[in-house]
């Protein structure tokens, strides 16, 4: 009996070490594991470090951009995002001589649509080589005597689909960035196209082969903040003769 007394005091006696001992355990592996992440987390931005100070690389698909044409002429709709362009990055070439520092040349497939105002009608002259030419409303409402006058959708417009190739230098400042270049853009589609619906009749029809400029340039500015972007376009050349030249555009971009 006096034995198993022993045994039991020396048992109580040796307990708290043992959790002691299996306390301290729980902490040295804790911050085994918090060590293990922090080692992890400095990995990951050494990687991406060295990955932005590549002196040559490359990038496709990683931006997308949507603008408003502010247009001066009173026969474009003034209103925000009517007249507009919507374009993404296919290809980009860029070399980082610096970490702070960046030139890039890229390719972009560009969209543009220029919308006639609500007192103007925009066509094609077939005589003179479907150049886009404007005319009052009235002449587009002749089109469609059956309506006698009463819409509920009169609309024209011209689209463009465009390759610009972008020529940007970038200066970066933590997650904030600035682009500021140029681009030489080649329209390779313009379409004319209107739209009448009256009573139960919906009408589209369009003219193909629009008279525009080969080539035109302009120049670009971007703010951003990590993947967010604004953006301001000026484009001093004509676009479509007669009708679209001075145009200055603004937007939002986005990269990905």
């Amino acid at each position: 009996m006096k034995k198993l007394l022993l045994i039991g005091a020396a048992l109580a006696a040796c307990a708290p070490f043992a959790f002691a001992q299996e306390a301290d355990s729980s902490r040295t592996d804790a911050k085994d594991r918090l060590e293990k992440i922090e080692q992890l987390a400095d990995m990951a931005k050494e990687k991406k470090a060295g990955k932005s100070k590549k002196f040559f690389d490359y990038e496709m698909v990683h931006r997308l951009g949507y603008g408003s044409h502010l247009m001066e002429p009173d026969e474009f709709n003034q209103d925000y995002l009517k007249s507009r362009e919507i374009w993404f990055n296919a290809f980009d070439l860029v070399l980082n001589p610096a970490p702070w520092f960046s030139a890039s040349l890229g390719v972009n497939l560009k969209w543009d649509r220029f919308l006639a105002a609500g007192d103007y009608y925009i066509y094609a002259d077939a005589t003179d080589g479907n150049t886009a030419k404007f005319a009052p409303i009235a002449t587009q409402q002749a089109l469609y005597p059956a309506a006698g006058g009463n819409f509920k959708k009169l609309s024209s417009q011209v689209n463009l689909f465009s390759l610009e190739a972008p020529l940007l230098i970038g200066f970066s400042f933590g997650d904030l960035g600035l682009k500021l270049g140029a681009q030489a853009v080649v329209p390779l589609t313009a379409k004319q196209i209107e739209r009448a619906e009256y009573a139960n009749t919906k009408v589209r029809s369009n003219v193909g082969k629009l008279n525009k400029s080969p080539f035109y340039y302009g120049f670009y500015g971007e703010l951003n903040y990590s993947e967010l972007g604004v953006y301001a376009k000026y484009s001093p050349a004509e676009i479509l003769p007669g009708t679209v030249q001075d145009l200055i555009t603004i937007g939002l971009v986005l990269g990905f």
